[in-house]
């Protein structure tokens, strides 16, 4: 199981930003990570949902981030969940990944191409939230 990523504040010191930097980037390159983070993408780009609509994308949302111990806010806008990490103290970052996809028909043929008639993820938001998806532990643990 993929284990969250925490990075504090005191990471980002002169000293610290090098290190963290360099666990952070080896820890990404771990197959683990890969392919749980390519395992999420494929389920989002085979059942596509269009904005508003994206019941089933949010509920696979929770479940990985209620795995990795993330806590998280939802609804917002009906669909949208909003992930928490760190103290809640400044400095802040909010990072943003949309989830909706157009309304298209998917033309190519491979194994993982949409199930939906009439939607895809044509402009990578499946790559977006799945990328999002994995940032929450200990700098230790990396």
């Amino acid at each position: 199981m993929i284990r969250p990523v925490r990075v504090s504040v005191s990471c980002f010191s002169s000293n610290g930003q090098s290190q963290i930097t360099s666990k952070f980037l080896n820890f990404a390159k771990k197959a683990e990570l890969f392919d749980w983070m390519v395992g999420i993408r494929r389920k989002m780009r085979e059942n596509p949902e269009l904005g508003y609509e994206e019941a089933d994308t949010s509920k696979l949302i929770r479940a990985e981030l209620d795995k990795l111990g993330i806590p998280y806010k939802y609804p917002l806008a009906s669909t949208c969940v909003t992930g928490f990490v760190g103290t809640g103290k400044p400095p802040f970052v909010a990072i943003r990944a949309d989830m909706d996809a157009p309304s298209m028909q998917e033309m190519v043929e491979w194994e993982h191409k949409s199930k939906v008639p009439g939607k895809m993820h044509a402009c990578g938001h499946d790559a977006y939230a799945a990328m999002l998806s994995w940032c929450h532990q200990d700098p230790q643990r990396i």
